[in-house]
């Protein structure tokens, strides 16, 4: 028993075998029908961008089309290059995913012990959100692989500041400005930690403030190049809370006071669930935070509460979004880090240290769980039933009107017929305008074919029944958020 116990530790004691095998966990999840579920809308409307002829085009179409800097889709158009399958559109993100596992544990490491900081990197292979982004063909688990890395290299410049340390840590963070704008908010945070750290050390103070501030301008001006490459134009399409983002209206203060309180804890909260659901992570969570209170570890409170309280503030004014969602992920690593110090601190304690194992348990099962739900999901947003029985059932002569936001998915994957399909007008919040293209239609044709798919509000139940009070309208595929009709 003594032989197998050495062993054990013998094998604990090897960081590359312990986080090799975590990560190689990791990645059997995320490589776990990578393909299997259709592009959905966001996923669709990047590829199409991508595709675009040249990089000058890629970064235009970015630019007026979606809200996001043009790094990953820049990314995406050299991959695509290979090939356009689902798989290699969400290479990109897979691999970036699996990169976080053994970065969480560096960032980990350098706050905490070896064995928790493992249980770290494994709460992050298991994650059923990094699992879940790491399959999309979007840029959030590259965002949160280098909030990673410029998180754990400027705790590595502050403490032990060398040429190399520097280099990285400013390169990462001219990548992360041009990769999500949610990074320029942590680099804003971290240089109020810098600020701070300046301010109460008495030995190099002069050497950090140079280094940092000739960091810092580098990173500034990236911002002034983003801004005349796409930021100018994306405030004129509407940045933040605007009407076609309704999606993110919880994720702003409604402007009461009286609410105040409520939005703080509870989005908050919901921060916390998007790094990992369940009441356990948020105990864990809350154990480390109390933790590294008590013992008055300052750089990782800042660290962790900095951002927050940053992208807190700027979700009042509605400037940024505050809740558990893909746009917070920047704000998930010292989440880990936080329940890495809080299965420290229980394994610290003589007489409750047996209390990790269970809990760890219930992660594992939970995480697991979540996950093999989701990997066997076919999407949100299923439109390959709807092209499959359109092309079993297409008659020349026919039309196909397509709905404005299922164009970008239906047209990945229908690649026929393409002189026969109408592309409707986006009109959110006025279906007559829907009604009177379709009764244009309706005026030439005999047949015609309704495609919807991510639908605003009911109108893809109005559209229908307004059509079917004058004409015969048969539905007839549909599957997890799209419908095809034939209308007589």
């Amino acid at each position: 028993m003594h032989n197998i116990l050495s062993r054990m530790q013998k094998v604990f004691d090897k960081p590359l075998i312990i986080v090799g095998g975590i990560t190689i966990l990791g990645a059997l999840l995320r490589l776990y029908h990578l393909g299997y579920k259709p592009l959905w809308l966001d996923e669709a409307v990047f590829y199409w961008i991508s595709k675009s002829s040249n990089v000058q085009v890629v970064i235009n179409q970015n630019a007026v089309t979606v809200n996001t800097p043009p790094l990953f889709l820049l990314l995406l158009h050299f991959i695509m290059k290979i090939g356009d399958s689902e798989v290699i559109l969400r290479l990109l993100p897979c691999l970036g995913g699996v990169a976080s596992i053994p970065a969480i544990y560096l960032l980990s490491r350098q706050f905490i012990d070896r064995f928790p900081s493992y249980l770290t990197a494994l709460i992050v292979a298991i994650a059923p959100t990094q699992v879940e982004y790491s399959q999309q063909v979007r840029e959030y688990s590259l965002t949160f692989l280098i909030s990673i890395i410029i998180l754990t290299l400027f705790f590595m410049q502050v403490h032990s500041p060398s040429l190399k340390n520097w280099v990285l840590m400013t390169l990462s963070m001219v990548i992360g400005i041009f990769l999500q704008y949610g990074l320029a908010l942590m680099i804003i945070a971290l240089n109020l930690v810098c600020a701070i750290m300046i301010l109460s050390i008495k030995h190099n103070r002069k050497s950090l403030l140079i280094r940092w501030s000739l960091a810092q301008f580098i990173v500034l001006s990236s911002v002034v190049v983003l801004y005349y490459v796409s930021l100018n134009k994306q405030f004129r399409v509407g940045l933040g809370a605007t009407s076609t983002s309704s999606f993110l209206s919880g994720d702003y203060w409604n402007g009461s006071f009286r609410s105040l309180f409520s939005f703080a804890v509870s989005n908050t909260r919901n921060i916390f669930d998007f790094a990992f659901p369940g009441y356990v992570f948020l105990f864990l969570g809350l154990v480390g935070f109390i933790f590294i209170l008590l013992k008055k570890n300052n750089i990782a409170i800042m660290m962790f509460a900095f951002p927050i309280i940053l992208t807190f503030i700027l979700s009042l004014p509605k400037l940024y979004p505050y809740n558990g969602d893909r746009h917070d992920i920047f704000l998930t690593p010292m989440i880990y880090v936080l329940a890495g110090f809080g299965i420290r601190y229980l394994l610290n304690l003589d007489h409750l240290r047996w209390v990790v194992l269970p809990l760890l348990l219930f992660i594992t099962y939970f995480g697991f769980k979540s996950n093999f739900d989701y990997l066997k999901y076919p999407g949100v947003e299923n439109i390959r039933p709807v092209v499959t029985a359109l092309s079993k059932n297409f008659e020349t002569g026919d039309k196909i009107y397509v709905y404005y936001s299922a164009k970008p998915a239906f047209t990945y994957y229908y690649r026929d017929n393409i002189e026969s399909q109408i592309y409707g007008i986006s009109s959110r919040g006025d279906p007559n305008k829907y009604y009177q293209e379709i009764d244009k239609l309706l005026l030439t044709y005999n047949r015609i074919w309704l495609v919807f798919s991510h639908c605003y509000s009911n109108e893809c139940e109005l559209i229908p029944k307004y059509v079917s009070e004058k004409h015969r309208v048969d539905l007839i595929a549909s599957d997890n958020g799209t419908w095809l009709y034939i209308v007589h």
